[in-house]
């Protein structure tokens, strides 16, 4: 998009690029007709549903749904960024892109993640070097005494830091690299007491942290004795984040696309089993727990998980803690309990993959699991049911989906025996117990009005139910701020989703001022710009927004799907201004009366009147 690659450059690009050409690098395509069609490189399928129609420069998935353009087939094959898939086309099709120049905080920031990224290329070598050297010796036994085949070592690039407190530091100053980089890598620590700096990692097994792409952003070390602690890796810095890093994925990505499932588990070693027993699509966490940037992460792989925790209570409470992530991001989960005892690792050495994939075959789905994690917790005495639908609640709570939280809470009261009614009012009480510092990235509270399906309330065209007296409401009143400010939020995300889906209502959107009066300044970012580019495609959109947390909102909203119809969309514009603007729907009643009176001297007047109520309201939650 302009301000980073213009769009007319953009068009050219699209036009040269061909996306048969392109997509048959990676698919088997036949040609039938005018199209092509192949078997879907993002999920496992036997009969092709792949179609690539080059009248287009489309493709679609009909058994999965993905489809978009070139860009957006390179962005999704190969984990690409929107700008990225740009100028590898451009390159292919000598196209030149304009050059634009950055600032010099820019140029200081990408000079940095160069060199971070060269100095732990250093680090890899060298560790590498130290395992298959001599005082590599106890190293290597110990993974071969774990099973570890060489071929394995050599895929994940497995080392050794040696004992000793400045071996790294010596090969460092040997290859001029500065200890104020290493320090920034992570790799050096400043000594407490007198100048110089010492190793972080001393007498370990080393797992380099490798990026989709290719490039090392950290390290994890493993003791090979009882020592403590027994993991450490890598700190924070400009190029690694673990709560958006997850082990294994430069080599697993493409294998977690193709079988649409991803196994995710705790530990380097467990991740290192699965893929020489051949699960290959797989990933781990990094000494920390999961995040929903781990998830969003994993979204983008596949469209199911597999957790597979250590059955040890810890594992058991960290799975637990897990799912209401994946229920929020919409990802469908199931959860995976080894036999006591035992972890990934050594339960695919002792009893192979096979025995794996079957406990795969019957895991239960997260809630069924939580459910049965609750019952074993509690029991089933008077005491335990009340604790086990007290705790449920809560869960249930987060579920946006009132079809599938009806479902929950009818197996709830089949399997605990509970009546349905009370555990809708234990729900009930939750939302009344929402304490004023209710995280403000959560999901709000489940059943608000415009969060049920169309036709929930009947087909009448006039109903709103925001027409609701207070007391009525399906949700009660709504004056707690907190809840109101959710309620808005809701609101500002729906709005979005419906720009992303009916562009074409963008105009209406513009002429009512609706995204001008958003409080959420990363939703109203993201509505600005849709306003004013009238349909980029979401690669372009997303490349142009200039945080983080903006993009992945976006990349949330875009994965949205629901029925659009002009009614919906006014109707809920309406119900958003009725709030944001007091008065608005009692002035809104009236204009329509004044239009079907053809008083046009009132209609004028109310006309008028309505624009100020705009303007004033606007200025006010700006």
């Amino acid at each position: 998009m302009s301000g980073f690659i213009p769009e007319e450059k953009i068009s050219e690009i699209r036009s040269a690029a061909d996306i048969v050409e392109i997509v048959s690098e990676s698919v088997v395509l036949k040609k039938t007709g005018k199209d092509y069609v192949g078997l879907c490189p993002f999920h496992s399928e036997k009969t092709p549903s792949f179609t690539v129609i080059p009248l287009k420069q489309m493709y679609y998935c009909f058994g999965c749904g993905i489809g978009g353009d070139v860009f957006n087939f390179l962005m999704k094959k190969e984990g690409l960024s929107f700008p990225e898939s740009v100028k590898i086309l451009a390159d292919r099709y000598g196209i030149e892109l304009p050059k634009k120049e950055m600032s010099d905080e820019e140029k200081q920031k990408l000079r940095l993640r160069e060199a971070l990224f060269s100095v732990n290329g250093a680090a890899l070598d060298f560790f590498r070097q130290s395992l298959e050297g001599p005082r590599g010796r106890a190293a290597r036994e110990y993974l071969k005494g774990r099973g570890i085949d060489p071929s394995v070592l050599e895929l994940f690039k497995i080392g050794f830091a040696p004992p000793g407190w400045e071996n790294l530091i010596t090969e460092f100053q040997n290859r001029r690299i500065t200890a104020d980089l290493a320090e920034q890598a992570g790799l050096i620590i400043p000594r407490k007491k007198g100048a110089g700096y010492y190793d972080r990692f001393r007498n370990r097994i080393i797992f380099p942290i490798i990026e989709p792409r290719g490039a090392v952003i950290g390290f994890g070390g493993r003791v090979m004795d009882d020592g403590m602690p027994k993991y450490l890796n890598s700190p924070e810095s400009p190029i690694y984040h673990k709560s958006r890093s997850l082990y294994g994925l430069h080599h697993t990505l493409e294998k977690c696309r193709r079988a649409d499932a991803v196994f995710l588990v705790e530990g380097y070693f467990d991740l290192i089993a699965m893929v020489q027993h051949g699960i290959e699509n797989g990933a781990a966490t990094l000494g920390t727990s999961l995040t929903p940037d781990h998830v969003r992460l994993l979204k983008r792989c596949a469209s199911k998980a597999f957790l597979v925790y250590d059955s040890d209570p810890a594992g058991l409470r960290a799975a637990e803690r897990s799912l209401d992530i994946f229920e929020k991001a919409g990802m469908t989960l199931r959860v995976m309990t080894l036999p006591d005892g035992y972890d990934p690792d050594t339960y695919l050495f002792k009893f192979g993959a096979d025995e794996f994939y079957r406990i795969a075959e019957n895991a239960l789905s997260a809630f069924d699991f939580l459910m049965e994690s609750k019952i074993r917790q509690h029991g089933l005495s008077l005491e335990g049911k009340v604790s086990i639908v007290s705790d449920l609640a809560e869960h249930l709570f987060g579920v946006a989906d009132p079809v599938k939280r009806s479902l929950y809470i009818q197996a709830i009261a089949e399997r605990v025996g509970v009546g349905e009614k009370s555990i809708q009012e234990k729900i009930g009480a939750v939302r009344k117990n929402i304490p004023p510092d209710f995280p403000s990235d959560d999901e709000p509270p489940p059943l608000w009005p415009d969060d049920l399906p169309h036709g929930f309330w009947g087909d009448d065209p006039g109903y709103d139910p925001m027409d609701f007296p207070a007391s009525d409401h399906p949700m009660g009143t709504l004056d707690h701020p907190e809840e109101e400010r959710h309620f808005g939020d809701r609101m500002e995300r729906r709005m979005v989703a419906m720009l992303l889906q009916c562009p074409e209502m963008a105009s209406e959107v513009a002429r009512r001022g609706v995204v001008a009066c958003f409080r959420n300044e990363q939703l109203k970012s993201i509505g600005e710009m849709l306003l004013n580019h009238p349909n980029p495609s979401p690669a372009e959109t997303e490349a142009a927004l200039a945080d983080e947390g903006s993009r992945a909102l976006f990349s949330d909203l875009s994965l949205q799907e629901e029925t659009w119809r002009p009614d919906d969309c006014c109707r809920l514009m309406e119900q958003f201004l009725a709030r944001r603007r007091p008065g608005e729907k009692d002035l809104q009643e009236k204009i329509r009366a004044a239009e079907q009176s053809n008083d046009e001297r009132l209609l004028f007047e109310l006309l008028k009147k309505k624009q100020l109520q705009a303007l004033s309201a606007c200025k006010g939650s700006g």
